[in-house]
C-alpha cells in the first residue's frame, strides 16, 4: 500500500487491527483511513475437549430404565439431542450414539452415572 498524498509506501499502521484504521505516512506526515480486511482463521480453536458418548444397551429388558437414566442424566448437555436418543431405543439398537460433549459436560455427567449404576463410554474427538 502507498500514501495516497506522496506515493512512499514507508506506513504506520495502529498497533490494534480493525475494520477501519487510521494510517500515517512516515514520509510526507498525511494521516488517511483504510478499510481493512484480515482473514479470519478457517479452524474454530476451542479450549475445550470434545467427547463423543456411547452407551451399549446390556438387555433389551433394561431398554426403558436405561433410556430413563439417560435422559435424565444428560439433560441439560449442549449438544444432546432427546430425539435422536429416542429414535435409536426405537429401532431397537444396541448401542445408542448420545452425541458430543464437552469436556467440561463429561466431567459432570460422570459421577451422576456412577449414582445411577448407568455407564456411558466417552471417546475423545481428535481433530
Amino acid at each position: 500500500m502507498k500514501c495516497i498524498q506522496c506515493s512512499s509506501e514507508k506506513l504506520k499502521h495502529p498497533d490494534k487491527q480493525s475494520s477501519m484504521e487510521l494510517v500515517k505516512c512516515l514520509s510526507c506526515g498525511h494521516e488517511f483511513y483504510v478499510h481493512c480486511f484480515y482473514p479470519i482463521p478457517d479452524v474454530f480453536q476451542s479450549k475445550h475437549k470434545i467427547y463423543l458418548g456411547y452407551f451399549s444397551v446390556s438387555s433389551p429388558k433394561d431398554t426403558v430404565a436405561s433410556f430413563i437414566k439417560l435422559k435424565s442424566i444428560l439433560k441439560g448437555c449442549e449438544w444432546f439431542q432427546l430425539s435422536k436418543l429416542e429414535a435409536q431405543k426405537l429401532e431397537g439398537k444396541t448401542k445408542w450414539e448420545l452425541g458430543q460433549f464437552l469436556d467440561i459436560e463429561v466431567e459432570k455427567i460422570r459421577p451422576l452415572c456412577k449414582q445411577k449404576n448407568i455407564e456411558i463410554e466417552f471417546n475423545e474427538i481428535k481433530e
